[in-house]
């Protein structure tokens, strides 16, 4: 899902074409020639602004690509040169393996004078992250009930059954000071941020493409 086609200036369509014509050539071939470039806004762009790009060929082919921008981020990140820089050697050095089934690296446009960090990358169809959708009972009800596992369900209630209530006891003088602390200063931390999953909290801290 896209929105209308954002602003560009002309040195931004110039740069851009020519990325995309080394990433065309390499897919299709040197002699295959773009005739039309479409840009759109992506509904998946988190902190960073991410446009899916449209290239139409003259063969009558057309092709997709993914386009984040590092260099425009809406929520201020710490250490921003590094991150950026990290980034792009993730998907140029580390996910470049054809086997590993992650979005393909096509090539960057890395201009530091002119504000433009560019990523390349294969446009991967998938649902949506998870967006704060759950309510509060439901994410802790979630949280709780993950929490459960043998030690509670089978161990606590044959322990319960040998010593009564001094298994409850003895569990909560362990879990009262984690709750505390989870409680004191976790918590709000994960309240103000509004992540109501994992998959969420990755989102925020790690960006999701």
């Amino acid at each position: 899902m896209t929105s209308a086609q954002p602003p560009a200036s002309d040195n931004d369509e110039a740069a851009l074409r020519a990325l995309l014509e080394r990433s065309v050539a390499e897919l299709c071939g040197s002699r295959a020639t773009i005739a039309g470039i479409g840009r759109a806004r992506s509904a998946s762009a988190s902190s960073y602004a991410a446009e899916i790009v449209t290239v139409e060929l003259t063969s009558g082919d057309t092709l997709t690509f993914f386009l984040k921008d590092l260099g425009s981020a809406c929520i201020p990140k710490d250490q921003p040169q590094q991150r950026r820089e990290r980034e792009l050697a993730l998907y140029r050095d580390v996910l470049s393996a054809p086997d590993l089934g992650t979005a393909r690296y096509f090539g960057s446009v890395w201009e530091p004078a002119r504000g433009r960090f560019w990523l390349l990358l294969e446009l991967v169809p998938g649902s949506p992250v998870r967006l704060c959708t759950l309510d509060a009972w439901i994410a802790g009800l979630a949280f709780i009930s993950a929490n459960l596992g043998a030690q509670e369900v089978i161990g606590m209630a044959a322990s319960g059954a040998k010593y009564g209530i001094m298994t409850s006891h003895f569990y909560w003088v362990g879990a009262m000071p984690a709750m505390v602390f989870v409680g004191l200063f976790m918590m709000p931390f994960y309240y103000g941020s509004r992540a109501r999953s994992v998959p969420e909290y990755l989102k925020l801290r790690f960006d999701e493409k």
